[in-house]
């Protein structure tokens, strides 16, 4: 074959780097002079031994002595698999044959003979020149490709290739993108120097093909094998550098030559030396194995996990060329003279160096694999954890440490001692993300080093994610199971933490600059980080069936007999170790026990209870009573307390529902002094109440069951604005509301009707599980979680009833029980002991609250109700104002409709239409005359009714205007109906001095313009004509309108707009689409679209996602419903051209949204193209894609408490015309009807340096 320029640049082998790839290794340049001194002969020698000593290394020297010219007696003397070698014939060498073999071994090692030479004058000219001179590059080139050769293809001659093994080691290590070439400079500068010392093997090996002459032969022959160490030579320095960056354990294979295959020399390692890397690892690990069992065993045989004694077993110890293997030449236990002995089994083998603790997992990344192929947690362990950002963190000025004294001036000291032996910082001259760094008490005693990571943490992703506790030990934890518990000690410390994220975690003292090496305490995103980390390890087990919890760094194990727990701890202790986990023996208890602390509770199997241990009741009781003696007390100390209160809920009955007056007051006053926590203030009586409470409960409670069962009795209730209904399945109840419930919150009137229904089907239960069905969510929640505070929580009085709870026998709790579809099972926690009348209650509203007060204090707890209008009595008849239309029960016996039915649904009204006037506002007002006013809706369809117009073209009529409409006409018509109210006129019938009155004392009330504008429109399509035409358009109405306008113009929301750049730039900042949690794709593909399209949120949440199309040229999309400003012609169609720039072009971001939420779409269901960033992914409205919105701007730096999610409309429109976009276009783009709406509304100028900042130096 021909040996040319192509043929050294073989697929086979390397890629040549470029030409001018400047060489510079760091080598001393005096080795490469020559002493003038020398002879000629000698310069020669001397000059060609430098240019060897300079290079740094290569492939197998025994391609190197076979030429074309060469006889068949030439072998390769420096082959470095003789093993593979085969003789010819039978593979049997001859007499004759051996005995040359060894007359060439003995020749070899003779010394050699020195032989003279004189060289020629122009001959050393020459190469002294090119020495002191070099050549011009063209010339180099020339010289490369003038000898053509042919090479047999066994022994083609090229520079081996970098593995594709540990080119992707070397991708993932640097986060580069580089190809083999530029992945590494050292690399690409030593490769370079290889191609160039290849070159020399032409003009020698045509040298070859043309001498005749023995001694002219023996001397190219010495110049091939020469040429080929030197090569050689830059073989191995290519090898060491890339092994010191990937693996540098693994670093004494490389100086064992029968880890290499002659035949692999085309590659840099080859498949033979992966697969010594690989048995290397499992001997090391097997070693550790062994360490670990030996250094750990008592007095009592220790097991395996399959119930072997581990000294019975005579393979754990391994052989002494195991050792050699795992710890390469001149390593491992030695006895004298470096030789190895071998040690007995019950002694634990130490390694000499043992690994730090400090991102001590990376050192174990080949044992990973065994238990995890996921590319996310091998990269972790592999190359170190990169630390998801939202934007790159910008620090301005370093803060200060924070230090209280000479005892924590002597903590952080000896902490950052046991930090820098453990290896888990560094000191650093680089100068990063600096934090200042404090201590907290640790639970097991002493202190634990935090770096305060506030700032970063601003800077962090946030990825929703679950943690297991102890609702997992209640869903898995069996009756009379026995436990175990481990503790891993220094956990998040061994995780290692990526070279280039290690100066973001950096911390001062003393003048000196700390790092990080490995996961730090305080960052926000570690809890999610070491459990996903964690989770291949817990599957393992789990598959193996071995029940355990895992709560970051401990561990619950469970198994229903105790030589199995046993077993399973075992497995689960050496699985931890064989990955690098240490496990902590001081707090881990591995003797098996029915009682067992685990999160800061004790756990009873025998009994199915969470109890507090002793010490935990013992610091709450001081504490309540500390605070109860207290005149003032800080808000500090009570948000302390609240805390513990609501840990200890899953262990003292009632605890939810004895802690809401505390944290009721608790609100209060954090939100009247502005969030000053150090405000000292008296407590209220109904705090001290729930104190007093704590203290007598805690003095005798023996634990909370969390025991479920089926339940005896099934309920379902359900109410509307008039009625309630429940039943038991076999019969039913119900009944109407008093004058007094009426008018209350639907919410107030689910939990209502669900205590009516106890009240009617339990009152005589005793010790029992009910479930009770509602099918309000908030009802659900406030009878689970005993309460509420977002509005304040009142005790509700249901009628003139409360519950009545036996004061303990706590072995007989209810329990909480979870819901199931849409049902839950009432949190009671206590069995129904009977029903008590309470006094009669107050009658009216007082401060715009309900009052309403239980007998006892566990009653059910709502939200308190304000109510703007006062409640309607009922008339003659029993009926009530109130709409009677709300939803309703499967069975509609269950809720009596008033007499009369539902006036406003003939028989075979359209169910759409129904389901449409039941979302509308249920608010009545009240008249002293006992007038009954219907909804706006409502009016307008009777007086088609009364017009003998059919029901169809009524409802079409209606469909007329939207639903955002009708929702704006119904607040209107509210405000109307109270004023008519208040001044004695029917809403229906007032004359055209009552419309401008209303309108005219809107106004002096401080209504804005477009306010009234609205109550107008209003007023216009549901009442009568005046004089002939519609109220708003009669003139006198026209001409209020008009001074309303000149006295209060409209001010334009936005004096100016934000610059759209600013948010691009942020974009450019961020990782790329792939690298975006599902929110955050969800954030820039909506703002992407919003600026590209200028739609409102409304039209981006009705994007249809079976329309979209994306091609190479852009995206086609239309919408799902009509536009806001649309009247007529079909539904719109967008097409968006795809941008050069992908990490802000809309195609692209819309085609990874496409792509990461195809797996939460349910076939059916998500026809539009956002849906929700956490379960159950739900199509998301106008208003969530706001708040996406909002918060981009929000991180982009625009001030969100001036701009909303719609000034996208404005900015990007101001932004089109400023760039000299034509006005038409724009306003196609954003179906704005003329330009004076453009002009009006939306142009604004976007904001730019001035001269005088800019000659002042202002940004």
């Amino acid at each position: 074959m021909s040996l040319s320029g192509a043929d050294l640049d073989d697929l086979q082998g390397a890629s040549r780097p470029s030409d001018d790839t400047e060489i510079d290794l760091g080598f001393n340049q005096e080795e490469n002079l020559v002493n003038s001194k020398d002879s000629d002969s000698h310069k020669k020698r001397r000059s060609s031994s430098s240019s060897i000593s300079s290079s740094s290394s290569s492939a197998s020297s025994s391609s190197l002595s076979s030429s074309s010219s060469s006889s068949s007696s030439s072998e390769e003397p420096h082959s470095p698999s003789p093993k593979k070698k085969k003789a010819d014939g039978d593979g049997r060498k001859s007499s004759s044959e051996k005995k040359r073999s060894r007359k060439k071994k003995k020749d070899a090692e003779k010394p050699p003979t020195v032989i003279s030479c004189k060289v020629r004058r122009s001959q050393a000219k020459l190469a002294k020149l090119v020495m002191a001179r070099g050549l011009q590059l063209a010339k180099v080139k020339l010289l490369r490709n003038k000898y053509d050769l042919s090479v047999p293809s066994k022994y083609s001659l090229n520079c081996p290739a970098l593995d594709d093994t540990f080119f992707r080691r070397l991708t993932s290590l640097k986060s580069s993108s580089a190809s083999k070439v530029n992945i590494d400079q050292r690399e690409k500068a030593l490769l370079a120097l290889q191609f160039k010392i290849l070159d020399i093997g032409r003009p020698l090996l045509f040298l070859g093909s043309r001498l005749n002459d023995p001694e002219c032969i023996e001397a190219l022959e010495t110049a091939l094998q020469l040429w080929g160490v030197a090569f050689n030579d830059i073989t191995k320095s290519r090898r060491r550098n890339i092994l010191r960056q990937t693996d540098p354990k693994m670093e004494s294979l490389l100086d064992d030559q029968d880890n290499f295959e002659f035949s692999e020399s085309n590659h840099l390692f080859g498949r033979h030396f992966l697969k010594a890397m690989v048995r290397t690892a499992d001997d090391e690990a097997k070693l550790n194995a062994v360490g670990r069992n030996n250094n750990s065993s008592t007095s009592r045989h220790r097991r395996d996990s399959r119930g072997r004694r581990l000294d019975q077993r005579k393979d754990r110890h391994p052989s002494r060329n195991q050792f050699d293997k795992a710890y390469g030449k001149n390593q491992g236990y030695s006895h004298q003279n470096n030789g190895y002995v071998t040690i007995p089994s019950n002694i634990s083998l130490v390694d000499k160096t043992p690994i730090p603790v400090g991102g001590r997992l990376g050192s174990y990344a080949l044992a990973w694999n065994r238990f995890s192929k996921d590319p996310w947690v091998l990269s972790i362990v592999s190359f170190g954890l990169q630390i998801e950002f939202l934007s790159s963190p910008i620090q301005f000025s370093p803060p200060p440490n924070k230090v209280t004294g000479d005892l924590q001036l002597e903590i952080i000291e000896s902490e950052i001692d046991a930090l820098l032996g453990k290896k888990a910082i560094e000191e650093t001259q680089e100068i990063g993300f600096i934090s200042s760094i404090f201590t907290i008490p640790k639970k097991s005693g002493g202190f634990r080093p935090v770096i305060n990571l506030k700032a970063l943490n601003k800077f962090v992703v946030y990825n929703h994610f679950k943690m297991e506790g102890l609702p997992t030990v209640k869903s898995i934890v069996r009756a009379n199971d026995w436990l175990a518990k481990l503790d891993l000690s220094d956990a998040y410390l061994t995780v290692p933490l990526h070279p280039s994220h290690r100066r973001f975690v950096q911390f001062t003292w003393k003048g000196k600059i700390f790092q990080f090496t490995c996961l730090p305490f305080g960052l926000s995103s570690a809890p999610r980080i070491f459990t996903k980390l964690l989770k291949p390890i817990v599957s393992f087990l789990r598959k193996r069936g071995i029940r355990l919890v895992i709560y970051l760094d401990d561990i619950l194990i469970m198994n229903s007999c105790p030589e199995g727990l046993s077993r399973d701890v075992a497995l689960v202790r050496s699985t931890l170790e064989e990955v690098g986990f240490f496990i902590n023996d001081k707090k881990s208890e591995t003797d098996p026990t029915q009682r067992l602390e685990f999160l800061g509770l004790m756990l009873d199997t025998a009994h199915l209870t969470l109890a507090l241990t002793e010490a935990k009741k013992e610091a709450l009781l001081r504490t309540c009573k500390k605070l109860l003696a207290s005149h003032e007390v800080a808000l500090w100390d009570l948000a302390s307390l609240l805390g513990n209160f609501n840990w200890a809920t899953a262990a003292v009955p009632f605890a939810q529902a004895n802690l809401r007056n505390i944290q009721n007051f608790y609100i209060s006053h954090t939100k009247t002094v502005g969030g000053n926590l150090g405000v000292k203030t008296i407590l209220s009586d109904e705090a001290k109440e729930d104190l007093d409470w704590w203290i007598r409960q805690l003095d005798k409670s023996m634990g909370k069951s969390f025991l479920t069962s089926d339940p005896d009795l099934v309920l379902f209730s359900d109410a509307s604005m008039t009625g309630w209904g429940a039943t038991d399945s076999n019969c039913s109840t119900g009944g109407k509301w008093s004058s007094y419930d009426v008018g209350r919150h639907i919410n107030e009137l689910e939990l209502l009707a669900a205590f009516l229904a106890l009240q009617y089907f339990a009152n005589s239960s005793r010790n029992c599980f009910i479930r009770l069905n509602i099918d309000n969510t908030t009802a659900v929640a406030h009878i689970n979680k005993s309460g509420g505070t977002r509005y304040g929580v009142q005790e509700i009085v249901p009628g003139q009833w409360g519950l009545a709870f036996e004061p303990h026998d706590f072995s007989k709790d209810l329990g909480a029980l979870a819901p199931e579809n849409r049902s839950i099972r009432v949190a009671l926690e206590r069995p129904v002991a009977g029903i008590c009348l309470l006094a009669s209650r107050s009658s009216g509203i007082d401060d715009r609250c309900l009052l309403t007060q239980l007998e006892v204090h566990q009653g059910l707890c709502v939200p308190s109700i304000q109510p703007n209008r006062e409640l309607y009595p009922e008339d003659e008849t029993g009926s009530s104002p109130a709409d009677a239309s709300l939803p309703v029960l499967a069975q509609p016996t269950l809720v009596p409709v008033a007499a009369g039915g539902d006036s406003r649904y003939p028989e075979g009204a359209a169910l759409s239409q129904r389901f449409a006037d039941r979302c509308e506002r249920r608010d009545s007002s009240s008249a002293d005359n006992q007038r009954s006013v219907l909804n706006r809706v409502e009016i307008i369809r009777n007086r088609f009714r009364s017009e003998r117009f059919p029901d169809q073209a009524i409802d079409l009529i209606l469909a007329g205007n939207r639903a955002a409409t009708h929702a704006g006409y119904e607040a209107a018509w509210n405000q109307w109906s109270d004023w008519c109210n208040r001044n004695g006129h029917h809403p229906l019938h007032s004359s055209l001095v009552n419309v401008v009155t209303f309108l005219s004392d809107s106004f002096v009330m401080g209504k804005a313009y477009s306010t009234i504008n609205v109550y107008r429109s209003m007023l216009s399509v549901t009442l009568p004509q005046v004089d002939g035409q519609d109220v708003g358009k009669h003139p006198t109405v026209v001409k209020l309108m008009k001074g309303i306008f000149n006295s209060n113009p409209p001010k334009p929301k936005y004096a100016g707009t934000w610059d759209v750049d600013l948010v691009l730039n942020f974009f450019k900042t961020a990782p790329p689409n792939d690298k975006l949690s599902l929110i955050q794709l969800s954030r820039k593909t909506a703002m992407l679209l919003a600026l590209v399209t200028m739609f409102r949120v409304s039209e981006l949440a009705a994007i249809n996602l079976s329309s979209i199309n994306c091609s190479d040229s852009g995206l086609l999309f239309s919408l799902s419903r009509l536009r806001k400003s649309q009247r007529n012609g079909p539904l719109l169609a967008r097409n968006i051209v795809r941008l050069e720039h992908v990490i802000i072009c809309p195609v692209a971001a819309t085609e990874a949204y496409i792509k990461a939420t195809h797996p939460l779409r349910k076939p059916g269901e998500n026809a539009n193209l956002f849906v929700g960033s956490v379960k159950p992914h739900k199509e998301v409205k106008g208003s969530t894609i706001g708040h996406w919105l909002k918060k981009v701007l929000e991180l982009a730096g625009v001030d969100t408490s001036i701009f909303s999610a719609h000034s996208t409309r404005g900015a990007s429109a101001s932004k089109a015309a400023e760039k000299g976009v034509p006005t038409d276009s724009i306003l196609k783009t954003a179906s704005w009807a003329s330009e004076s709406t453009f002009v009006r509304f939306y142009r604004r100028d976007i904001p730019q340096k001035d001269a005088g900042t800019t000659v002042l130096g202002g940004d």
